[in-house]
């Protein structure tokens, strides 16, 4: 009987550390709480089709992440989706024409954007700043549309 009593503690301490580390992870991954000593300035762009992306997904220049979206809102003017992102100010010498594309983790993973760095002439080309726009934007490929584009062969 006493064995059986060892047992049961060790088995609901396991229990109590795997709830902790799921509490850990989902207030990590959710929130910025963990990230909030860093300093990030605001950017924004426009898309036709953000097909999915949400609320403090990755922003990443190849492959490294550099920030994440702040917001996600409907332009009043053209109806298109802007989204505003925060970028590290590390990260302080990316040039105003580079270019911003809605990416995916794999083929069912999460969204995230993609930051192509453009090219820097130097005296002409203009650094993203706080409150900067990034013109040059790529949307989301649909899966669906190229399914039933290749299926019924559509234009």
């Amino acid at each position: 009987m006493r064995v059986s009593a060892k047992i049961q503690f060790l088995v609901g301490l396991f229990i109590l550390f795997v709830i902790g580390c799921f509490v850990y992870m989902s207030l990590n991954i959710g929130f910025k709480f963990f990230n909030s000593a860093k300093d990030y300035y605001s950017v924004s762009a426009t898309f036709t089709n953000i097909n999915g992306l949400k609320d403090n997904a990755a922003v990443k220049i190849g492959g490294l992440q550099i920030g994440y979206v702040e917001n996600i809102s409907l332009d009043p003017v053209t109806y298109e989706p802007k989204v505003t992102i925060k970028i590290e100010k590390q990260f302080n010498e990316i040039p105003d024409n580079s270019t911003l594309s809605v990416k995916t983790n794999g083929i069912l993973g999460d969204k995230y954007l993609d930051l192509r760095v453009g090219f820097d002439m130097p005296g002409t080309t203009k650094m993203l700043t706080n409150g900067s726009v990034i013109t040059n934007t790529v949307s989301a490929i649909d899966l669906e549309d190229l399914i039933s584009k290749f299926a019924f062969g559509d234009k």
